[in-house]
């Protein structure tokens, strides 16, 4: 009842598009009118939002607001967390890592999500998530802890990785 109430409350407001319950999964995906999608790298967006729809989670990609300089903006929630989204594109350790600090650079951001519109190994991701664990120490704002880090291929597969 509460998700149909919510799903309702969206199609109402005139804000929101591509909105899709799952009866199934009981996954739930909505987008902002107002979400930027860039227009080269933009499909990384969709399919992680799919991918999540089709495991049963909720995924709404939020209005990003880029009038305020140097405002960062979340892409939206994650089963009602902020979440940001990082591509991995050659998948090497130190990509990793760095996909995880641009998540980090949001201060909202509660669930990291990385893409690999390529392939990746577990062993690279590992090292890379250790490589990013190292820059807690340095206590300079590089470093996040998250909920929850979701990993998910060009195919929509998810790995869910809980630090």
């Amino acid at each position: 009842m509460k998700r149909k109430n919510e799903i309702e409350s969206l199609i109402n407001s005139g804000q929101y598009k591509d909105i899709a319950f799952d009866q199934r999964t009981g996954g739930f995906k909505a987008t902002h009118i107002e979400h930027n999608f860039d227009p080269i790298k933009g499909w990384y967006e969709t399919v992680v939002q799919n991918a999540g729809f089709r495991h049963g989670h909720e995924v709404i990609l939020e209005k990003e607001d880029h009038t305020i300089l140097n405002k960062r903006n979340i892409e939206g929630t994650w089963d009602g967390m902020y979440f940001e989204i990082a591509a991995a594109e050659n998948g090497t350790p130190n990509n990793i890592k760095n996909a995880l600090k641009h998540c980090a650079k949001k201060i909202k951001t509660e669930i990291a999500v990385i893409f690999f519109p390529n392939s990746y190994e577990k062993s690279d991701f590992i090292k890379g998530l250790n490589k990013f664990k190292g820059l807690e120490k340095l206590n300079d704002g590089q470093y996040k802890k998250f909920n929850i880090i979701y990993l998910i291929n060009k195919n929509g597969d998810l790995t869910k990785i809980k630090p």
